[in-house]
This record gives structure tokens, sequence and C-alpha cells, in this order.
């Protein structure tokens, strides 16, 4: 869905401003480039089918497999970041760690963390631009 990135970029910013919730900066910033890769990548058409969302993409891929056989979403996305989207993948991945390091294990969010985030959403933005198509 267009518009998502750009609306939890909005939300990163604003809470960045703030100062007081480095955890939601970087929860914002990895929302934020989940949507732009999203935006990036479909449609995609993989094996002679085209796949025009990311729950089309999961559900395709996947739905057949066990909960134990199959990745989380969050985990699939980082693997087609990785093999469509290779110059941006490395951030993507240090940003899908950190929101999960944020919200799940800490809570306890360092300001420079947030500023870290807010560089990895950037460094993706611009990988995402340098590429041709879409």
């Amino acid at each position: 869905m267009k518009g998502h990135a750009a609306h939890n970029e909005a939300a990163c910013d604003l809470l960045n401003t703030s100062g007081t919730f480095p955890d939601w900066v970087i929860t914002t910033a990895f929302y934020s480039a989940m949507h732009l890769v999203y935006e990036k990548l479909f449609p995609l058409t993989e094996k002679g089918e085209t796949l025009n969302s990311f729950d089309q993409y999961f559900g395709s891929r996947y739905a057949r497999k066990g909960p134990g056989d199959k990745p989380s979403k969050h985990e699939a996305t980082v693997d087609l970041v990785k093999s469509h989207l290779p110059g941006v993948a490395s951030y993507y991945r240090l940003l899908k760690d950190s929101c999960h390091n944020a919200r799940y294990r800490s809570y306890v969010v360092k300001p420079y963390e947030a500023t870290v985030a807010r560089n990895q959403l950037q460094n993706i933005k611009a990988g995402l631009a340098k590429r041709k198509g879409k």
C-alpha cells in the first residue's frame, strides 16, 4: 500500500525530534523501510508467477509449510531483500534486528541508537533510489 512508508517516516521524524522515545524512532524507521522495499519489490514475478503484494508472495511460497518449516514474515522479507535488493540488504537486516532488540529485548534504547536507525533508513532510501525501475 503506497504511502505507508512516508507515513511511518513522518512519525519517525516527529518522534526523533522529541528525543523522548528512541525505541519508537527505531521501530518506525524499520516499518518505513519495510514498506519502502515492498513498494520497490511488488509486483514481483518469480517462477513465472506475478505476485502483487508481500502477503500474496508469502502465501504462495509458504502456505503449505508447517509453522516450524517456514520463516516469520520479517525473516522472509529479509531473504527477499537479500535476493532482490542486495544493495540495501545489510542496512535492512541491521534495522530489522535493531527494531527487534528495541521492542522485545531491552526497551532501554540510547539516543545514538535512534540516530543509527535513522541513518539505516536513509541508506535504504538512497540505495533504492539508485536502483532502476519502479
